[in-house]
């Protein structure tokens, strides 16, 4: 007795393939929070004598001499967000913080995170290039940047009064040390 079953695998097949693009749409965004270090250690851990254990990651701990820190800060942002929906006050942030994203990139220094209105961005940390991590010259990038910021907000009306939007910015230099912090949305900071 033969017997012959036949499987449409279509439908596994699309499947897989859905697979395939989360992953590559998961690698592209963890690419975006973290540096590259980060990323190899989380897939290649080191073990053995000497190394500490898989998902510790306190080896990625860091200490960098020149490190320039930005932060902003949007002027009347308390006022404004009383006086509108909370929908708005994350689309006009969310519009804002977008562009500043595509400046951080243009200026390649390294946005730290966004908390309310205020955006943090550091230069003078590692980024990959050709030959591997090497330090960037930071506080003339980070100048640059803000110069930018400034000209960038203006060309964003606040959405309660329709005037260029005014942010603060302060910098300062020195010396830094950088990690992965926590285990429930682990940050690098």
């Amino acid at each position: 007795m033969l017997l012959l079953l036949q499987t449409d695998i279509s439908t596994r097949a699309e499947l897989e393939a859905r697979m395939v693009a989360l992953t590559e749409s998961q690698l592209a965004m963890l690419e975006q929070m973290f540096p590259r270090h980060v990323l190899e250690f989380m897939v290649n851990p080191p073990s053995g004598p000497g190394n500490p254990a898989a998902g510790d990651m306190t080896s990625l701990a860091s200490s960098h001499e020149n490190v320039t820190i930005l932060f902003t800060d949007i002027i009347g942002f308390t006022t404004m967000s009383r006086q509108v929906a909370p929908a708005q006050v994350m689309q006009y942030l969310n519009e804002l913080f977008t562009r500043f994203d595509e400046l951080v990139d243009l200026y390649q220094i390294h946005k730290v995170e966004t908390a309310g209105d205020c955006f943090v961005a550091a230069g003078g940390l590692m980024t990959l290039d050709e030959d591997g991590f090497t330090v960037l010259g930071s506080t003339k990038q980070v100048l640059a940047f803000a110069k930018a910021v400034l000209r960038c907000a203006a060309t964003v009306p606040m959405p309660h009064n329709g005037l260029p939007t005014q942010v603060r910015v302060g910098m300062h230099t020195g010396p830094v040390v950088t990690g992965l912090i926590g285990t429930k949305l682990p940050k690098f900071r």
